[in-house]
Formats: structure tokens, C-alpha cells, sequence
């Protein structure tokens, strides 16, 4: 946390600083004020793109902790799969709550956010630790389903099945 501290307000205080020498040297040497003025300008910058990038994670990591992922269905990002070869996708839910598709494209990993599955349905979502499987069996374009929180360990989603619409 104080590394932090020290990215978000060490540029802050020098763009404050370089600033106050600016205008110290304004009627003497304009050319110096003008230099100094880009720093300054570049480190607020800066900073306030760090100070946004640290909130963008924050808030980044609490939609995660809701848990909800949203897949949008078309097959256009499997590179390499043949629609004729497979009736059944997973997608395998890795530690780090990212999915993996299995078995049918092995090579292609895939991270939270949107995927592509034309012409298959989500037929299960398989929950570790318990050998029931709570069948969702959605249609459509767009879905959206809850997984549990990556800290919590019940219910913990392990694998989502789609299967081929017939």
C-alpha cells in the first residue's frame, strides 16, 4: 500500500513542486517556465492515469467477486474448430477463475469476458464437489449466469457444458 501511496502522490508533490519553480522563474526566464510546464503537465497526467488505473482494477475485481460472466454465442473465435467433429464443448473453469475450452478445442484458452459458440446450447453447469449437475438448458444469442465468488469454496462452478442444438 505504500508503494502505492508513493506512485500516486511522488508525481502529484513533483508536478506541484516543478510548478512552483515554474512560476518563481516566470519574469526572469520565460523559456525555463514553459520547459517546466511540460513536465509538470506529464506527471499529473501520470498520475491521475494511475490513480485511474488502480480504480479501474478495484472495480474490475469487485464485478469478479459478484461472480457474473457473460458468454456471447457465435463460433467465430474458435480458430481451428470443426463444427462436424464435436457435439459437446466445455469450458473448464481453471483456479484463477478463467475457462479453458476441453476437449474439443485443447489449444485454445480463453479468459473471462465474452466467447463464441454458434449453434450450441448451455446445457450444464457442473458444481466441484457435488456430482449433481444443475442443468440450465438456455437458448439463444446472449447469456448471462452466475458463478460463485473465486473465494468462496462451495459451489465452486468447475466445468459448463454445451451441447450442440439439434
Amino acid at each position: 500500500m505504500e508503494m502505492l501511496g508513493l506512485l500516486i502522490f511522488g508525481p502529484v508533490f513533483l508536478g506541484i513542486i516543478l510548478l512552483i519553480v515554474g512560476f518563481l522563474f516566470k519574469n526572469r526566464w520565460i523559456v525555463i517556465r514553459y520547459l517546466l510546464w511540460i513536465p509538470a503537465l506529464l506527471l499529473f497526467c501520470f498520475s491521475f492515469w494511475i490513480n485511474y488505473n488502480h480504480n479501474s482494477k478495484l472495480k474490475k475485481y469487485e464485478k469478479e467477486l459478484t461472480g457474473v460472466f457473460k458468454i456471447n454465442l457465435e463460433r467465430s473465435n474458435l480458430r481451428g474448430y470443426s463444427p462436424e467433429k464435436y457435439n459437446t464443448l466445455t469450458l473448464v473453469v481453471r483456479d484463477d477463475n478463467t475457462f479453458e475450452v476441453s476437449p474439443a478445442v485443447p489449444f485454445i484458452k480463453v479468459d473471462k469476458g465474452n466467447w463464441s459458440f454458434k449453434d450450441f446450447e448451455l446445457s450444464s453447469a457442473v458444481l466441484e464437489g457435488d456430482n449433481d449437475e444443475e442443468y440450465v438448458n438456455a437458448t439463444g444469442d446472449y447469456w448471462q449466469f452466475n458463478l460463485p465468488s473465486p473465494r468462496g469454496n462451495e459451489n465452486q462452478v468447475e466445468r459448463i457444458v454445451f451441447n450442440r442444438m439439434k
